[in-house]
């Protein structure tokens, strides 16, 4: 807001190089990115579009990735019936150099070698991805590998997904609305009645 009431323009005013990297990559880019995807439907490539500019407002970096995933998970989810499949064509959306790109791999690897025991892949999140090592009150990577690892050993449920994500903490609210966005889009009405 200090930015934009300063006469520098909306695209500009959430660069790394004006708030630094510890506050570009906050949580805030990913968690509204929600409405975008509602809007532009199955239109992916449009979702994103959108996502990026509105978190570029007050983002950066891994920060507007997270945005670009989530909003790609959710378009493509009106589509698909396989969380794991929604997973990987939205991280299509994602830069291949990013941080957050390592980490969709990463956490999807995780799962397919332990993919009985969330508890442990919760561990091993907390070990590698801890909020020390980025700093700030919300760091995107962690929260996102929480996100991550919610969806892939929820295995398809609403409702399954939703208390992994959030019995996980970190930042509940935030994680448990944009998985809960691109779970009820993968189950539509179906899923939310029969979890």
């Amino acid at each position: 807001y200090h930015h934009l009431s300063s006469g520098i323009p909306a695209e500009e005013s959430g660069l790394r190089r004006l708030n630094g990297q510890r506050l570009s990559e906050q949580i805030g880019g990913q968690i509204f990115s929600d409405g975008w995807a509602y809007i532009a439907y199955k239109n992916t490539p449009q979702a994103v579009k959108w996502a990026a500019q509105c978190a570029k407002i007050s983002h950066d970096g891994e920060g507007v990735e997270g945005a670009k995933f989530v909003s790609a998970a959710i378009s493509i989810a009106f589509s698909e019936t396989d969380i794991l499949e929604v997973i990987q064509k939205a991280k299509a959306y994602v830069s291949r150099d990013s941080q957050y790109g390592h980490l969709i791999d990463d956490i999807v690897q995780y799962y397919m070698t332990v993919p009985n025991n969330p508890d442990k892949c919760l561990q091993y999140i907390k070990f590698r991805y801890p909020y020390s090592r980025y700093g700030g009150i919300c760091p995107i990577i962690p929260n996102a590998a929480v996100m991550l690892m919610a969806m892939c050993y929820g295995k398809n449920s609403f409702r399954d997904t939703l208390l992994l994500c959030i019995n996980a903490g970190f930042d509940t609210d935030c994680n448990g609305g944009n998985v809960g966005s691109i779970m009820g889009a993968l189950g539509s009405l179906k899923g939310l009645h029969n979890p």
